[in-house]
């Protein structure tokens, strides 16, 4: 459960701070998916949702590993 947890709250906060979103220039509504009407607007450059999806599954995994060495 802890690590389970822990993993979704990182995804969570990553997605909200570092994930890359674009403005679309046509309906000016902010996403997460590019194409030739967006525009970068925020987050860093290549931090895509599939990356964030991916460090935060990773970190739940090893904050269970890190949990078992220590007890």
């Amino acid at each position: 459960i802890l690590s389970g947890l822990s993993g979704c709250i990182i995804d969570s906060i990553l997605g909200a701070t570092v994930q890359t979103r674009y403005i679309d220039i046509v309906d000016a509504k902010v996403t997460e998916s590019n194409n030739k009407n967006r525009f970068y607007f925020s987050g860093f450059k290549y931090f895509d949702n599939n990356l964030v999806n991916l460090v935060g599954t990773t970190s739940g995994g090893a904050i269970m590993f890190f949990y078992l060495i220590i007890s």
